[in-house]
């Protein structure tokens, strides 16, 4: 299922930039993503805040269907989490009062 993926800072809902990725099940609220990227060590890691799925329905159909997912995801911090995802993490610390680690 292809399903969006939007970065938050803790608390906040500004998107501070998505993606768009197939998975094989959506993610739940409370669960951890982390991504790495083949050509940098470390990794950027979120916590799932929330799923929101977006529908349509044709009346004169009777059907309906699945525009998108959305999956709101706050920044969070590991111990294998790189340096300029560290740094933003700390930024929005500073800024909400929020520091999410797992």
């Amino acid at each position: 299922m292809l399903v969006k993926l939007a970065f938050v800072a803790p608390t906040e809902d500004e998107q501070q930039y998505m993606v768009s990725i197939d998975l094989l099940e959506l993610p739940r609220e409370g669960d951890r993503i982390s991504f790495s990227r083949v050509s940098e060590s470390g990794s950027e890691d979120f916590i799932v805040r929330e799923v929101r799925w977006n529908l349509a329905f044709n009346d004169t159909l009777d059907k309906g269907e699945v525009l998108d997912v959305w999956v709101t995801c706050e920044f969070a911090e590991t111990f294998s989490s790189k340096e300029s995802h560290k740094s933003l993490c700390a930024k929005f610390k500073e800024r909400t009062g929020v520091h999410h680690q797992f």
